[in-house]
């Protein structure tokens, strides 16, 4: 029996106004971060919220043959498995994800929020409604709308993980639980992926793979005045760039390791050139490079081909700078040292982006932020990158308190920062890279004018000024 399409996109949009956006816009509201963003990810329970929601909007689809099931395993985020029976041959997969990135709700535009679903049509927006909120709800209206037309479909299932965002580490424990549920499908259909227009239907066959992993070098206990150590103890930042230059030629950007290359077919070339024509160069214009750079692609095929079949290596963060945590390890030898900590409990320990003080009471407390504070300030870091928290009651009468490191510098700060020393005519270059700004000159002079500068901008931001020569 021939589908009536027109009958079906009227259903579809039906279905879109009156039962899918309102879920969505439910799932808007809820932050939902995963672990690597939420330590109390458990605590807040948003992502077994974002299930739960899912699960409601399910039992109002009237899906005949439909069941779910919510898994939990120990301390990792959930996983919901929907299985809907087929009406014909095959079995597919379908995996998405609920989870979130955070966001900065200053940043989005006027009438706007990453927590709020607003709808400017035909448009939805909201943080979580495209990655990956809209995935599970489409499909599930597909097999809807093949059930009422009463049309075959193969069996179908759903994985929907809550981990996505941070490496998806707590799926495969899933995956090994749930193999004969999950069985071996005939097709497995990803969806989270993207289409660079909304004038055609895009499929993505295939995904680069990743290989991730921490780097780390040391090279000394505690920081050594550069006077002393320079030219003797072996720079960390060399030996991390020597170790890098195995994998990664430094000068054009090509992996040395053969086994993560493959064949580039001329079929895929092609697919490549057809897929330029239609998109032109919107990928890198959509990018949000600084001004001056330059593309590493010789053209847009190849720039597909990069993105798509080539290898590359990433650099995502650099963790153990000195300051904070040399300037920590002078406060924990004073509390062992000093007299007036004789007997007490106080600890401070550095959790990533954050310092926990532990004491025994509050005046300890406070003889620790103060210790803090003034160990910071000698390595130069400005005393206003802290954030301290409200005190909390601990184990055992004592007191724990977290404080929030503020690192890089907001675009929008960097940005003031860029136009202030380009309209001074200093003879120097300046570029935003990340959450830094890159302040490069031939003289010392041209850079401490360049510093006297940004300092008389009085901007209400903690700055740091590394890797200037004295």
């Amino acid at each position: 029996m021939a589908l009536d399409l027109d009958a079906l996109m009227k259903r579809s949009d039906e279905l879109w106004e009156e039962s899918i956006l309102p879920s969505l816009k439910e799932l808007i509201e809820i932050e939902a971060l995963s672990p690597s963003f939420e330590p109390n990810w458990s605590e807040k329970g948003e992502l077994d919220a974002t299930i739960n929601l899912f699960c409601s909007w399910l039992d109002n689809q009237n899906i005949s043959g439909m069941s779910y099931e919510i898994h939990k395993i120990a301390d990792k985020t959930p996983v919901l498995l929907v299985n809907v029976e087929g009406t014909g041959p095959g079995e597919v997969i379908f995996y998405s994800h609920l989870d979130k990135q955070p966001s900065k709700p200053e940043l989005w535009s006027e009438g706007l929020h990453p927590l709020k679903g607003v709808r400017r049509e035909p448009w939805l927006f909201g943080r979580g409604a495209l990655d990956d909120g809209y995935g599970g709800y489409l499909c599930v209206t597909a097999l809807r709308m093949l059930q009422e037309s009463k049309t075959p479909h193969p069996t179908c299932k759903f994985l929907i993980e809550t981990c996505e965002e941070s490496g998806s580490f707590d799926l495969p424990p899933y995956l090994d639980q749930l193999t004969d549920q999950l069985g071996t499908p005939d097709l497995v259909v990803v969806l989270d992926s993207g289409g660079p227009d909304y004038d055609h239907i895009w499929t993505t066959e295939a995904l680069r793979g990743l290989v991730s992993g921490t780097l780390s070098v040391k090279v000394s206990h505690e920081g050594v005045h550069s006077g002393m150590s320079g030219g003797t103890i072996p720079s960390s930042f060399r030996i991390q760039r020597i170790l890098l230059d195995r994998i990664e030629d430094s000068a054009t950007g090509e992996i040395l390791i053969p086994e993560m290359h493959t064949t580039i077919t001329h079929t895929i070339r092609e697919q490549a050139v057809a897929l330029a024509e239609v998109i032109g160069n919107s990928i890198w214009e959509t990018l949000p490079v600084v001004d001056t750079l330059i593309s590493e692609s010789e053209s847009v095929e190849e720039s597909l081909l990069d993105v798509n079949w080539r290898p590359a290596l990433g650099i995502i963060g650099a963790d153990g700078m000195p300051s904070v945590q040399n300037a920590l390890e002078g406060v924990k030898k004073e509390i062992n040292t000093r007299y007036d900590f004789k007997g007490s409990v106080c600890e401070v320990e550095q959790q990533d982006d954050k310092i926990i003080i532990k004491a025994d009471d509050e005046l300890k407390r406070k003889q620790v932020e103060e210790l803090i504070i003034t160990h910071l300030t000698r390595k130069k870091v400005d005393a206003g990158a802290l954030e301290f928290e409200t005190p909390e009651a601990a184990s055992g009468n004592s007191i724990r308190q977290v404080v929030q490191v503020k690192q890089g510098v907001d675009r929008e700060i960097a940005q003031k920062i860029v136009k202030a020393i380009k309209s001074s005519k200093s003879k120097t270059q300046t570029s935003i890279q990340g959450d830094e700004v890159r302040v490069s000159g031939k003289k010392r002079d041209d850079l401490q004018a360049a510093i006297k500068l940004i300092k008389e901008l009085n901007l209400k931001h903690p700055l740091q000024y590394e890797n200037f020569r004295d």
